[in-house]
């Protein structure tokens, strides 16, 4: 089974809106120090399990945070509104590239609040200034329950 991270990525690399404004610059966890912006970050922020009164039901949901950075402000909302116009209210199965493939069934993926940030360019290494926009989705999965 697909992890919902690699799944998460998978998406975000698979749409030719994203992509067209960072090219490959789609990090998890965090993004190098010397990126090239506008670039994005993600990386899950909570996850639980969702129980009936039998147990696991087999969905999961996690809380992924979205950083969409770019040296203009307008770039980052730019980088913010194509994600979610790729991801938010997706439903389906996502495969990855192995032979046989790995995937996952995801139920929902919904944007759940945004804001805005900027960080002076005394605080970057680079010495420039950052907007970032940050974004968070709850995606709702299938997952193995435990017997």
């Amino acid at each position: 089974m697909l992890l919902v991270e690699r799944a998460f990525n998978l998406l975000l690399q698979g749409s030719t809106d994203v992509t067209a404004l960072v090219s490959n610059r789609i990090y998890s966890g965090f993004a190098p120090q010397t990126v090239t912006l506008p670039a994005l970050t993600h990386r899950v922020e909570s996850r639980g399990h969702i129980y009936a009164l039998q147990g696991s039901c087999g969905l999961r949901e996690s809380r992924f945070r979205l950083f969409s950075a770019a040296r203009q402000y307008d770039e980052a909302k730019a980088l913010d509104e194509a994600v979610r116009m790729s991801i938010d209210g997706y439903r389906g199965i996502v495969s990855d590239s192995a032979s046989p493939p790995d995937t996952l069934q995801i139920q929902f993926i919904r944007c759940v609040f945004s804001h805005d940030s900027y960080e002076d360019g005394n605080l970057t290494s680079s010495g420039s200034k950052v907007f970032e926009i940050v974004t968070d989705y709850e995606v709702t999965a299938h997952e193995e329950v435990p017997d």
